[in-house]
């Protein structure tokens, strides 16, 4: 009997890391109830390498770099059929949504069930989230949120039904599994249990839930000092180094809606980007959902919900995180004097342990030596003289 894969496809910014985290930190549970997690493809706990062979950029970084598509396909089935208690694996990486199912089905449909798991997330707090993450990752050329959200390649990509068809031309509409991504829609209330419903699995109070922010968001007058950042330097590597430090730095200011960095589009761009998305989303809810009333999201922004955000600095905010930079940049410091204290302890013993074998090379050559001048002729005695020099220099 085949097994069946659970293929979880994003989409990205709906969830993914948080989902994959759930899954490795409780691998041996979920074999526990049948269901494995593979190693093949593994990178930063997600099934990445299983994409990346299968997408045309792939330039061939990482650990896969001298792996073929078939290769490391090849040792996912291995290990799934070395695994004989589990007759349900879960892969996951948000970076499929982007492959041709054509290419996933080529290695995978023929040798299991497969089932195709893709979260949806309204539209236009996809592009919020997207616009914030590739400013924090200073990807953006033009870092004006309007223009950003007119993007006919990023709104391609949030047009679900269309990407979902490309997934059902190839493994049937019956085989692809839909899950609104807002917390009301959520089995259990949370991402976490409502995956391991998906996948047949039972949450026990023995499973790990992450704790961590994969992907924290910063409030919106950090985030106006992220874009400074970027403007002003041409470093990469500096620009890096700060921005984590204004992450974390952003997470200990208190919570206000008018810096909530979530709310940076308007209410009418929030209804322009709905009605934009309506029909497709509409198709979705009746296609894959069979929801009479076509509705996909129910979470939707309301008029009353409309903050005026602000971007500027007041005193005390710009103190606080400018102390949690002071301290986040202390404690690097420390961590780099003992990381250095350790190397300069290594490099003293090594030092010590040459120059120990160094005299001993010494005197076992000026043996030599001298027992080449009492028993060689003339010659000998001077290639080996000049053969001892060369070795005392060589170790002095």
């Amino acid at each position: 009997m085949k097994k069946t894969l659970f293929i979880h496809i994003g989409r990205p910014k709906a969830g993914s890391s948080a989902i994959q985290h759930f899954l490795w930190m409780n691998k041996a549970l979920l074999l526990e109830q049948g269901c494995y997690y593979p190693e093949a493809g593994q990178r930063h706990r997600a099934s990445h390498g299983l994409s990346s062979t299968l997408l045309p950029k792939f330039s061939g970084e990482n650990k896969f770099a001298n792996l073929s598509a078939k290769s490391l396909y090849r040792q996912l089935i291995e290990e799934i059929d070395e695994q004989e208690t589990a007759d349900r694996v879960v892969i996951s990486t948000e970076n499929f949504y982007f492959v041709d199912p054509r290419k996933v089905k080529q290695f995978l449909k023929e040798k299991f069930n497969v089932k195709i798991i893709c979260y949806v997330r309204n539209q236009a707090d996809v592009l919020m989230s997207s616009y914030v993450q590739e400013l924090k990752e200073d990807k953006l050329q033009d870092d004006n949120i309007a223009n950003y959200i007119q993007d006919s390649t990023r709104l391609r990509l949030i047009d679900y039904h269309a990407n979902l068809e490309r997934w059902a031309r190839v493994f049937g509409r019956e085989n692809i599994i839909v899950r609104p991504y807002e917390q009301g829609q959520f089995e259990g209330s949370d991402i976490f249990r409502d995956i391991s419903h998906v996948i047949g699995v039972h949450v026990s109070d023995e499973f790990a839930i992450p704790s961590l922010k994969v992907n924290p968001s910063p409030a919106s007058d950090v985030l106006e000092l992220i874009k400074l950042l970027n403007v002003m330097s041409d470093s990469r590597f500096v620009v890096t180094q700060l921005i984590r430090p204004l992450l974390d730095a952003s997470e200990y200011l208190p919570k206000e809606d008018r810096y909530d960095s979530k709310r940076l589009l308007t209410t009418a761009q929030h209804e322009s980007i709905n009605r934009q998305f309506s029909e497709s989303n509409e198709k979705v809810a009746r296609e894959f959902l069979g929801r009479d009333d076509g509705m996909l999201f129910y979470e939707t922004c309301k008029p009353e919900d409309a903050v005026e955000i602000t971007k500027e600095f007041t005193l005390e905010r710009f103190v606080a995180v400018a102390a949690k930079l002071f301290l986040s940049q202390q404690e690097d410091i420390a961590t780099m004097r003992t990381r250095l204290d350790v190397q300069r302890d290594k490099i003293e013993a090594l030092s010590d342990l040459l120059a120990q074998h160094s005299g001993v090379a010494t005197e076992a050559l000026e043996n030599i030596e001298s027992r080449s001048v009492k028993d060689a002729d003339e010659p000998t005695e001077e290639v080996a003289s000049g053969f001892g020099s060369r070795f005392r220099r060589w170790f002095s």
